[in-house]
């Protein structure tokens, strides 16, 4: 876990928890960008020597003795605790991929149950947005959707907060919450925000761009699931047609390639291809 959560190429917004977290992962073996097994397993067998964890060789897993556990209850202060705490759910959220490979899923439900107590101690708004997105998708794969939805909607705030309420990230973050009403077939909810999503979108990046093609494919998704045949098929041509327009504007690239290009950068394909062809 530590050696995961040192090598993500996350950064948190919260650079005081960010410095946190890598001061304690620095002592544990991180080393700039990689990672040190031989420290580890120094500071590791220093622990174990005063007896203060134990590792358990068919589970692969650490464990601090109970009498440890009741020692740090009560010598800090809930405050440390409560930083402390924070610290460990970011390095479990760290460690976690956004992959979903059999080995990945298996790793993250091999923590879920950790990941459940560790959150339990903290209050929501305590819990920084990253992280949250982490936590939140492996309670979409344990299907625990109250759960995870709860820490969507504490994202799409924050985000609405730090960021504004038309910022991408925060669109993201909206749309993601309506997959999860999908999900719980919480219709009108999830159309709700879908059309929001969508709205803002075509004012913030432009009808033809991906994520709002995306957003009103998802409504139009919307509409089919709930019987709305012709509205549904409505949207669905109108994303049909103007994914025909991006891909007309698919053009040779330099030294003869081909590739979807966006606007911004097609006039200079195209002069770098003619110097290519010059040079043939």
């Amino acid at each position: 876990m530590f050696e995961k959560a040192a090598l993500s190429q996350i950064n948190l917004e919260n650079s005081e928890l960010q410095a946190e977290v890598t001061k304690l992962l620095n002592q544990l073996g991180k080393t700039g960008m990689g990672w040190s097994s031989w420290t580890f397993r120094k500071v590791i067998k220093h622990l174990g020597s005063h007896s203060l964890i134990e590792y358990d060789g068919q589970n692969r897993t650490y464990t601090i003795h109970p009498l440890v556990h009741h020692w740090s209850s009560t010598t800090n202060t809930e405050g440390n605790r409560h930083e402390m705490q924070k610290i460990i759910l970011t390095i479990i959220a760290l460690s976690f991929s956004s992959t979903t490979t059999d080995e990945d899923i298996k790793y993250r439900r091999k923590l879920l149950k950790h990941t459940i107590s560790s959150i339990a101690s903290l209050k929501l708004e305590d819990i920084n947005p990253l992280v949250g997105m982490r936590i939140a998708q492996i309670y979409f794969e344990a299907g625990h959707w109250k759960e995870m939805e709860a820490l969507e909607v504490m994202v799409m705030e924050k985000r609405k907060q730090e960021l504004g309420d038309d910022h991408p990230d925060t669109l993201t973050s909206m749309a993601i919450l309506a997959n999860t009403y999908r999900h719980q077939s919480r219709w009108k909810d999830a159309e709700a925000l879908n059309l929001m999503v969508s709205q803002k979108r075509k004012l913030v990046l432009g009808d033809d761009h991906p994520d709002t093609l995306t957003s009103m494919g998802n409504l139009a998704d919307m509409y089919r699931n709930q019987g709305r045949w012709k509205e549904a098929e409505a949207l669905q041509v109108v994303v049909m047609e103007k994914r025909k327009q991006v891909l007309e504007r698919t053009i040779l690239t330099p030294c003869g390639a081909w590739g979807i290009l966006p606007k911004h950068i097609v006039t200079r394909a195209a002069q770098m291809r003619k110097r290519c062809l010059r040079r043939r």
